[in-house]
């Protein structure tokens, strides 16, 4: 009989819920904060840091998971640092992220918190996903047509000393046009705009902004962009 043990009382002494300290089938088991730490936020930071130490996701089942991950984004609410360094990889999470911090339905709806997630969940993969200009890009002298990384799209805009926004967006989807309205309404400079659906007329965008196509398939696997549109700031 498959049983969650829960703990009834706040686990860094602020947080007005019950945490799953330990699921039966060992899926998961919540780490020990140190007796040295007696701060909230500092309790709240380490908990985050080393919530998934020991996790074994081949044992736990969607309902184990995702009690235990509904707990995690709670707590980060109270720490101070950077969430999500240390989330594993897991394919289960991402679908997570996408329904809790992604979803303007959710209490948790945050697309500053799942832009974090996105970023740590796909580390050192994110250089790799290449992109095809579909117009010049005259700040970095770069011709429509050209395939370039993306890391090297934000090289040559940081290099220039100005900052990037990074959007993923369908042209046929009206929460995306929305998007690219506030955008260029609100004068973000320097934008590298990705259409995730090219059989769909573009919509008219500022003529400054950067705008590519998918050349590197892995991207519909490695973004969870199943709910566009998705806009990070500082990439």
């Amino acid at each position: 009989m498959r049983r969650l043990i829960i703990l009834f009382v706040t686990v860094v002494s602020v947080l007005p819920m019950s945490i799953v300290a330990e699921t039966s089938d060992g899926f998961f088991r919540l780490p020990q904060i140190p007796d040295s730490l007696t701060c909230k936020e500092d309790k709240a930071a380490w908990l985050v840091s080393h919530y998934w130490e020991g996790a074994d996701f081949s044992r736990g089942t969607r309902q184990d998971i995702e009690q235990v991950f509904v707990d995690y984004i709670t707590i980060i609410q109270i720490s101070p640092r950077e969430a999500f360094r240390n989330i594993p990889r897991e394919k289960i999470l991402a679908d997570l992220a996408d329904q809790y911090l992604n979803d303007k339905q959710s209490p948790f709806y945050d697309t500053a918190r799942y832009a974090q997630y996105v970023r740590h969940a796909l580390g050192d993969t994110l250089p790799d996903i290449k992109l095809m200009l579909v117009a010049d890009a005259p700040l970095l002298g770069i011709a429509s047509g050209t395939s370039i990384f993306l890391s090297k799209l934000k090289e040559g805009i940081m290099g220039k000393g100005e900052g990037m926004t990074l959007l993923f967006f369908d042209p046929d989807c009206d929460d995306c046009k929305s998007a690219i309205a506030q955008l260029a309404n609100g004068g973000v400079g320097n934008v590298v705009a990705v259409n995730m659906n090219q059989s769909q007329t573009l919509p008219v965008m500022p003529p400054h902004w950067i705008l590519c196509a998918i050349a590197d398939e892995r991207v519909y696997d490695l973004y969870p962009l199943r709910r566009l549109p998705f806009v990070a700031n500082g990439w």
